[in-house]
């Protein structure tokens, strides 16, 4: 069973068992290609490979989200509007090991100043 069998039959064989058993594996295995399935196509939509420029601070920007995801470090992303911090951070996030809970994006510019700080990092009475 440990080397990849779905089940097991004792002899004699019952064959209505024999044929709901391999109509569960069948199903199993229709579940499993789907979830690859559906693990690559957002790896393909939300990866690094919606990541296209390729000027070196391009590169380098690249090098350090591939060294941050992995990890559980909380990240801050600054840029001028329309230079892809959306994507930075969703690549991030898809690749991190918090990748199977939620993707929360916090637009700062609609906090007010006084309050970032505690939005942030939180406030102690």
């Amino acid at each position: 069973m440990r080397q990849g069998a779905y089940d097991y039959q004792t002899k004699p064989l019952n064959l209505g068992k024999l044929e709901a058993v391999i109509e569960r594996g069948v199903g199993h295995q229709r579940l499993v290609f789907e979830q690859h399935e559906l693990k690559r196509r957002l790896d393909e939509h939300y990866g690094f490979g919606n990541l296209v420029g390729k000027s070196r601070q391009m590169v380098n920007i690249y090098s350090a989200v591939r060294q941050i995801a992995p990890t559980k470090t909380t990240v801050l992303i600054q840029g001028e509007t329309g230079t892809g911090k959306d994507l930075i951070a969703q690549a991030i996030h898809n690749n991190s090991p918090r990748r199977d809970a939620p993707f929360v994006k916090l637009n700062c510019a609609s906090i007010p100043e006084a309050l970032v700080e505690s939005e942030l990092f939180g406030h102690v009475a």
